[in-house]
């Protein structure tokens, strides 16, 4: 039976709401080392009589579903688990059984013509972070110099330029404005794409010279995201006695008045504060995902990233425009969901102990 979206929508609504309930311990070593926390989790299935076994199962895989969707999001932002949620269906969640050691049964039966289970499952945390930073859904924008890749198609009079002129006076420009520029579009927060192309133009009186024109046309995302940052359209003309020269001097033209274009964008990038929180005396799940609403609800937050979480203590860091240290520790103190108290406060580094 194929999985409906909107019973996942349940059961990810009973997994926040049942995880508060779960008891005992709730934190453990993995045997394949790591953590591995407890979950309580609710599952259903549209109930049929004449196939109770098969209702059953089905019930039973939407609760493990569940249970590890909780652990994914208490490891992502809410913005890439919309983006992303064809992947994380696909390369996490089809494989739960990946990452649950062991279930028991809480409850389960027929409820308003579906079949409910709830479990409580022991799943793999350090293994699903792992997975998910392979994945690419970890990163984050850093502050300070930007990580940037550049993928570029150029061309002179139609046919494929493979020297990679624009792209590297492109690199060179970017690396003057303050990024770092790297190879790899996965170890990058943003991606630079597009295509540079040089064309002759006729000129009367050059005495002998031949001039060319190159068009770039790029666009500047968040890597591994379809937001578009920046949208770049440069063009600039060479001349040259060499046609391959002049049309590469017009190409370097073009890139550098598109790397020019980003430097608005790398102060903009620059001036992003980062937070880093450290929580102490965490107990459940249930405390980071608290904790997390809260942060992504307060002014000026724009992500929230958890960075580890092992032995009771959760590390965070807390990304935005314009934050302040002691805002941020007013906000989740007087929280009327959370029982945080301030441990230590150093510049941009806060320390709170769940009381």
């Amino acid at each position: 039976m194929q999985r409906r979206p909107w019973i996942s929508l349940v059961a990810i609504a009973g997994v926040l709401a049942s995880a508060a309930g779960c008891a005992g311990p709730r934190v453990r070593p993995s045997s394949g080392g790591g953590q591995e926390y407890a979950v309580e989790a609710d599952g259903l299935a549209p109930y049929e009589a004449s196939d109770l076994i098969g209702t059953k199962k089905r019930a039973l895989a939407e609760a493990q579903k569940a249970a590890v969707e909780q652990v994914v999001g208490v490891h992502i932002t809410s913005r890439t688990r919309v983006e992303k949620a064809i992947t994380i269906e696909q390369r996490i969640l089809a494989r739960t059984e990946g990452y649950i050691s062991h279930y028991e049964i809480l409850k389960e039966g027929q409820e308003e013509g579906f079949y409910k289970t709830r479990i409580r499952a022991w799943v793999r945390t350090s293994q699903i972070s792992e997975d998910l930073k392979e994945l690419g859904l970890l990163k984050a924008p850093a502050p300070g110099r930007p990580r940037v890749a550049i993928r570029l198609e150029e061309f002179i009079e139609g046919q494929p330029h493979t020297q990679a002129t624009a792209a590297t006076a492109l690199a060179q420009g970017l690396l003057e404005q303050g990024y770092q520029v790297v190879e790899d579009p996965a170890k990058a927060e943003l991606l630079i794409t597009g295509r540079a192309e040089a064309n002759p133009q006729t000129i009367p009186a050059l005495g002998g010279f031949l001039s060319y024109r190159a068009l770039l046309i790029a666009k500047v995302q968040k890597a591994g995201t379809q937001e578009v940052l920046l949208t770049i359209s440069e063009q600039a003309p060479a001349v040259d006695a060499s046609s391959l020269i002049a049309a590469a001097k017009a190409l370097q033209a073009a890139a550098g008045l598109a790397a020019e274009r980003t430097r608005r964008l790398a102060q903009e990038l620059q001036r992003r504060a980062k937070i880093a929180l450290t929580v102490r005396g965490v107990k459940s799940l249930t405390d980071v995902n608290s904790l997390k609403q809260t942060l992504e609800k307060t002014a000026g937050v724009e992500e929230v990233l958890l960075r580890s979480l092992a032995n009771g203590v959760a590390e965070l860091e807390v990304l935005g425009q314009s934050l302040v240290a002691t805002e941020l520790v007013n906000r989740l103190t007087t929280s009327s969901t959370l029982a945080l108290e301030l441990t230590e406060l150093s510049g941009n580094r806060l320390i709170l102990t769940f009381k």
